[in-house]
Protein backbone atom coordinates (compact mmCIF):
# COMPACT_ATOMS: atom_id res chain seq x y z
CA UNK A 1 0.00 0.00 0.00
CA UNK A 2 1.41 3.36 -0.91
CA UNK A 3 1.77 6.22 1.54
CA UNK A 4 1.27 9.91 0.73
CA UNK A 5 4.34 11.28 -1.06
CA UNK A 6 4.06 14.66 0.58
CA UNK A 7 3.37 15.32 4.23
CA UNK A 8 -0.31 14.71 4.83
CA UNK A 9 -1.94 16.44 7.77
CA UNK A 10 -5.65 17.22 7.78
CA UNK A 11 -8.40 17.40 10.37
CA UNK A 12 -11.26 14.94 10.19
CA UNK A 13 -13.49 17.95 9.54
CA UNK A 14 -11.50 19.02 6.47
CA UNK A 15 -11.41 15.48 5.05
CA UNK A 16 -15.17 15.21 5.49
CA UNK A 17 -15.64 18.54 3.72
CA UNK A 18 -13.40 17.51 0.82
CA UNK A 19 -15.23 14.17 0.51
CA UNK A 20 -18.59 15.94 0.78
CA UNK A 21 -19.38 13.56 3.62
CA UNK A 22 -20.95 13.54 7.05
CA UNK A 23 -18.62 13.45 10.05
CA UNK A 24 -19.61 11.78 13.30
CA UNK A 25 -17.07 12.30 16.07
CA UNK A 26 -14.29 14.72 16.97
CA UNK A 27 -13.87 17.15 14.07
CA UNK A 28 -10.43 18.24 15.33
CA UNK A 29 -8.90 14.76 15.04
CA UNK A 30 -5.66 15.05 13.05
CA UNK A 31 -5.20 12.58 10.20
CA UNK A 32 -1.61 12.07 9.03
CA UNK A 33 -1.95 9.24 6.51
CA UNK A 34 -4.36 7.11 4.51
CA UNK A 35 -4.71 3.38 3.96
CA UNK A 36 -7.12 0.87 2.50
CA UNK A 37 -5.47 -2.04 4.33
CA UNK A 38 -6.20 -2.61 8.00
CA UNK A 39 -2.95 -4.56 8.25
CA UNK A 40 -0.86 -1.61 7.07
CA UNK A 41 -2.28 1.11 9.34
CA UNK A 42 0.18 3.51 10.88
CA UNK A 43 -0.51 5.75 13.87
CA UNK A 44 -2.66 8.68 12.78
CA UNK A 45 -4.10 7.08 9.64
CA UNK A 46 -7.53 7.41 8.12
CA UNK A 47 -8.68 3.85 7.40
CA UNK A 48 -10.71 3.77 4.20
CA UNK A 49 -13.30 1.01 4.64
CA UNK A 50 -15.05 0.28 1.36
CA UNK A 51 -17.54 -2.46 0.54
CA UNK A 52 -16.06 -5.46 -1.26
CA UNK A 53 -17.32 -8.53 -3.04
CA UNK A 54 -17.06 -10.80 0.01
CA UNK A 55 -16.88 -8.46 2.99
CA UNK A 56 -17.05 -4.82 3.95
CA UNK A 57 -13.89 -2.94 4.88
CA UNK A 58 -15.67 -1.79 8.04
CA UNK A 59 -15.48 -5.39 9.25
CA UNK A 60 -11.75 -4.72 9.71
CA UNK A 61 -12.12 -1.33 11.40
CA UNK A 62 -11.47 -2.67 14.91
CA UNK A 63 -8.14 -4.08 13.74
CA UNK A 64 -7.26 -0.79 12.02
CA UNK A 65 -8.16 1.19 15.15
CA UNK A 66 -6.08 -1.10 17.36
CA UNK A 67 -3.10 -0.41 15.08
CA UNK A 68 -3.51 3.36 15.31
CA UNK A 69 -6.19 4.50 12.86
CA UNK A 70 -7.77 7.69 14.21
CA UNK A 71 -10.74 7.88 11.83
CA UNK A 72 -12.58 5.79 9.25
CA UNK A 73 -13.95 6.83 5.85
CA UNK A 74 -16.79 4.56 4.80
CA UNK A 75 -20.38 4.40 3.56
CA UNK A 76 -23.58 4.27 5.64
CA UNK A 77 -23.44 0.47 5.97
CA UNK A 78 -19.87 0.64 7.26
CA UNK A 79 -20.58 3.59 9.55
CA UNK A 80 -23.18 1.54 11.41
CA UNK A 81 -20.47 -1.00 12.30
CA UNK A 82 -17.91 1.43 13.75
CA UNK A 83 -17.66 2.92 17.21
CA UNK A 84 -15.12 4.87 19.27
CA UNK A 85 -13.42 6.85 16.47
CA UNK A 86 -14.53 9.63 14.15
CA UNK A 87 -16.40 8.24 11.16
CA UNK A 88 -16.53 10.08 7.86
CA UNK A 89 -19.50 8.71 6.00
CA UNK A 90 -19.75 9.37 2.27
CA UNK A 91 -22.99 8.35 0.61
CA UNK A 92 -22.31 6.41 -1.55
CA UNK A 93 -18.74 5.41 -0.77
CA UNK A 94 -17.74 6.16 -4.35
CA UNK A 95 -18.70 9.83 -3.99
CA UNK A 96 -15.18 10.79 -2.90
CA UNK A 97 -13.49 8.80 -5.68
CA UNK A 98 -12.54 10.28 -9.02
CA UNK A 99 -11.13 8.10 -11.80
CA UNK A 100 -10.27 5.36 -9.25
CA UNK A 101 -8.29 7.82 -7.08
CA UNK A 102 -9.26 9.06 -3.67
CA UNK A 103 -9.73 12.79 -3.93
CA UNK A 104 -8.50 14.46 -0.72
Amino acid sequence: MSRPIEEFKRTAESVAAIANAQLVGDSATIITGLTLSSKEVQEGDLFIALPGEKSHGADFAAEAISLGAVAVLTDAVGAAKIKDVPVISALPASSCWSNQRLVL
